[in-house]
């Protein structure tokens, strides 16, 4: 059992079920990047205020997911370029429970996110239907306008506040992958506060005691910049270079 996982188990757990009641479909999240070796003592710190979530026995779970984007990557560019009223198209797969989904989140001129998404099922000619009509609502997108763009594997802990007021997301052993590429980030910890408003947490006080600041970052993003040599990547440049440099750490 590792140091991490030795943690996570003296928490109290919180079920699926009883995560139903902080779903945070509409948020403002903040996210931070270190190194893993400061894992521990942020994890540890945050026992008295927090529940882990647990799922078949497991903490530390495994996560699939893959982004979809227009073959010319606009999803992409507008990220980069700064846009807001953007969107990410995914599908994303939960290892444990072994359920997948089809997601698309918004990020609005408010600075909140908005996550739509459906339950895939086996029923492939009425689930199409489904994700033609949710892309219909939420996206100016169709499926024949989209193309699998980039798949990223993580483990994430997933914490909890007591007062169920907000979630804290820990991931690591982030692997990007486009086609035979791949690109791995050994020491990176990225971790998002989701909030249904924005307030002080244990979390970011934490964050700030470790001298740690905010840093935006999207994984979409972050992989195709890794990854595709070709794409305009001048607003991630500096990211970039960040997280390297935290892996080699």
């Amino acid at each position: 059992m590792s140091t991490i996982d030795e943690i996570i188990s003296g928490f109290y757990p919180i079920s699926l079920d009883q995560m139903d009641e902080v779903k945070l479909m509409d948020r403002i999240d903040q996210k931070y990047v270190f190194h893993s070796s400061g894992l521990p003592e942020i994890i540890g710190s945050m026992k008295q205020d927090y529940f882990v979530f647990e799922i078949n026995d497991t903490r530390n779970c495994g996560y699939e997911n893959q982004y979809l984007d227009t073959p010319d990557r606009r999803m992409y560019t507008l990220h980069q370029n700064g846009k807001l009223n953007r969107h990410k198209i995914r599908y994303r797969k939960y290892c444990e429970s072994n359920i997948e989904f089809f997601e698309i989140k918004f990020k609005s001129n408010k600075g909140r996110t908005l996550k739509n998404r459906i339950k895939l099922k086996e029923n492939a000619p009425a689930m199409e239907r489904m994700k033609e009509q949710l892309l219909s609502q939420f996206s100016p997108y169709t499926l024949s306008m989209l193309c699998p763009a980039l798949d990223v594997s993580f483990k994430r802990i997933t914490l909890v506040n007591k007062n169920l007021t907000d979630r804290l997301t820990l991931d690591t052993d982030l692997k990007f992958r486009i086609r035979e590429q791949e690109y791995k980030t050994p020491g990176l910890v990225i971790a998002e506060i989701k909030q249904g408003r924005s307030k002080k947490s244990s979390f970011t006080m934490v964050m700030h005691a470790h001298h740690i600041n905010p840093f935006p970052v999207s994984k979409y993003c972050l992989g195709v910049s890794l990854l595709e040599p070709d794409v305009k990547k001048n607003n991630y440049k500096m990211k970039v270079l960040g997280i390297q440099k935290i892996i080699k750490k």
